[in-house]
């Protein structure tokens, strides 16, 4: 049986082998990572909202982020704080 490989190169000059024939495979990156840090548009899809409500909320400090490189990322921990803490709600609107 023939092993296929494909090697990738990554940004720090390491070189990766995938084997093409493991059905385990799925992508390029360990199994065992925890992911830390998601992206503006991640964290959207997770809490449900649009990538700018997002931004709005890093923006009023509701929400916590980095900065790395040009990238700006969302403490998965700083979601799910938000998630728990108690949110003000607007007062109705009165006739």
């Amino acid at each position: 049986m023939k092993i296929a490989k494909k090697c990738f190169q990554t940004k720090n000059g390491k070189t990766i082998a995938i084997d093409t024939n493991d059905t385990n495979n799925k992508d390029t990156h360990a199994s065992d990572t925890t992911v830390l840090a998601v992206s503006i548009a991640e964290a959207g899809r997770k809490l449900g909202v649009c990538p700018r409500t997002v931004a709005t909320l890093i923006q009023m400090k509701a929400l916590i982020s980095r900065k790395v490189g040009r990238r700006r990322l969302i403490p998965v921990s700083a979601l799910e704080a938000f998630l728990r803490r108690d949110h003000p709600t607007a007062a109705p609107a009165t006739p």
